[in-house]
Parts: structure tokens; C-alpha cells; sequence
């Protein structure tokens, strides 16, 4: 059974992104928590105890009209189970706590993509949760649609070696889904891996032999090309990171140069963290 975090403000982007959850789980038990979040603002803090009652309970009302028509879009014989959340909070902290609190294993969260931080190609909210929040979460754009994930890439400087639950996570993925694994190496045209960037590349390798994959290696292209690259000569459906590689996560996430890239408006992005999944 997975327990996974729908966090909605009930717009179009949220909606899209709680539909790509479905299908990416499709076939799994899931526990879905459609989450809203009154966030608090300046003025909160002088609602009467009424004003704040009815506050919710329009926001119960919404949640359940939003999850009365996604069950009725649901496909036959699913596994799925919906619950609603609301919380009065910073959004951060309530995502985080609700992660805890319900022993979250994934956040599938929407973002409008460039334009939206001021100095990122991702929305501010995504950017807050996948670099504050300890917890994986699946990135989807609004442009995004499920393609069934037959091709995933994963960036890496083969800098750092994945724990147990990181290489669960992937694992599970590509038994899933029977998954093209694309792992993706940048590096100066000449160079060579140092001693511990070559066992950590071993080290995947081996966890990677039971599975359809590949290594690929790019000289002298900055890694946000080498994507683009990619992600327009492979059909790519998925690109997997680590967050524990903030140098990757930045590069390819926040920065402005980004925003003139396709892959954050159509590609959904999976943000890998270190943490024990929930059973």
C-alpha cells in the first residue's frame, strides 16, 4: 500500500497533475490524500472562530466535489482510496507535516513551470517542497500528459553512492513499468572519473544488471543541453534525480537559463530523497 500527497488549490495545473498520479500508479494500492492548504496571509489572524469554521467548510465542500468527479474518471478495477485533507498553515510546513503525520511516500504536485520563480524554471511552491520537504516527489507540468514511462533518464556525476531506499524507489519504477533506463554522465572532453566516482558508478551498474539500461556519456555539452538533447531524440517520459545532488538539482531546476528549455513545461520530473518508505 502506497500513501501518496495530492496537494491542490483545485486549479487546472493540480487537476492535471492528480489525473498523471492516477495513471502512474495505476495497478498499485494507493491511499490518495487530496491536500488543500488555507495558507496563512496577513488578515488570517483576525478571522472569528466563525469566519474560520466556514472557511473550512467550503473548502471540505470543494475537496469533496473535486474528489466525487476524479472517482468517477477512475478505470476499472482500481485499488485506489481517497481521502481530503484541510489545513490552515504556511504551505510548506503543512505539506511537511502531513507527510509525517499520514507516513507519506510520495507528493505528486503540479507546476506551471518558468515564470512563476523568480530566479527557476519551476513554480515557487515546487521548488519549496522538493528542496525542503523529505520526501519523493513527482513533478508534473501542466503541459505534462502519461506516456506509461517506457523511458526514464537519470542525471548523475556519479559523485555520490545511493543508499537502499533511493535504489528501491528506482527499481520499483522500472519493474513497473519495464523501463528504458537512461543514465546520463556530463563531463569534460579528456577527463576521467576519480576512484570513488568509478566504484559509485559499479555500484549502479550492478543494481542496474536486472534491468533494460544504458550509460550514456556527454563531452564538452552543458548538462541542460545534454537533456534537452535527449529528451527531444529519445521521447523521453520521465527524468529522475536526486536531491541529495544539489549541483544537478540546481542546474537543471533553478536557474533562469532553464526557462528557455522544453523539458520543464512537458516532462515530468521525480525528486528522489533519502528516507525510508512507509510499507
Amino acid at each position: 500500500m502506497k500513501n501518496i500527497l495530492l496537494p491542490t488549490d483545485f486549479s487546472e495545473n493540480s487537476l492535471n497533475s492528480i489525473r498523471y498520479a492516477i495513471k502512474f500508479y495505476e495497478g498499485v494500492s494507493c491511499e490518495f490524500f487530496l491536500l488543500h492548504v488555507n495558507v496563512l496571509r496577513n488578515g488570517m489572524a483576525n478571522l472569528s472562530a466563525t469566519e474560520l469554521v466556514t472557511l473550512q467548510d467550503e473548502t471540505y465542500r470543494r475537496l469533496e466535489q473535486l474528489r466525487s468527479n476524479i472517482e468517477k474518471e477512475l478505470p476499472k478495477g482500481h485499488h485506489f482510496t481517497f481521502h481530503t485533507v484541510v489545513d490552515h498553515n504556511f504551505f510548506v510546513e503543512s505539506v511537511r507535516s502531513q507527510v509525517k503525520k499520514l507516513k507519506i511516500d510520495a507528493i505528486v504536485i503540479g507546476t506551471k513551470g518558468a515564470n512563476t520563480f523568480e530566479n527557476s524554471g519551476i513554480g515557487t511552491r515546487t521548488h519549496e517542497i522538493i528542496t525542503k520537504v523529505k520526501c519523493n516527489a513527482l513533478v508534473v507540468p501542466q503541459q505534462a500528459k502519461f506516456h506509461d514511462c517506457k523511458e526514464i533518464i537519470f542525471p548523475t556525476d556519479f559523485s555520490m553512492i545511493y543508499n537502499d531506499d533511493t535504489l528501491q524507489s528506482i527499481g520499483a519504477i522500472l519493474k513497473r513499468f519495464n523501463t528504458n533506463f537512461r543514465v546520463l554522465h556530463v563531463c569534460k572532453k579528456g577527463s576521467e572519473l576519480f576512484p570513488d566516482q568509478v566504484k559509485n558508478k559499479k555500484y549502479l551498474e550492478a543494481f542496474l544488471s536486472y534491468f533494460h539500461h544504458s550509460f550514456n556519456f556527454f563531452n564538452d555539452k552543458k548538462l541542460e543541453a545534454a537533456i534537452q538533447s535527449f529528451v527531444e531524440d529519445q521521447g523521453v517520459d520521465l527524468i529522475a534525480m536526486v536531491a541529495k545532488n544539489l549541483n544537478y538539482m540546481q542546474r537543471l531546476l533553478f536557474q533562469p537559463s532553464v526557462k528557455k528549455l522544453t523539458y520543464l513545461t512537458n516532462i515530468p520530473f521525480l525528486v528522489l530523497h533519502e528516507h525510508r518508505p512507509s510499507k
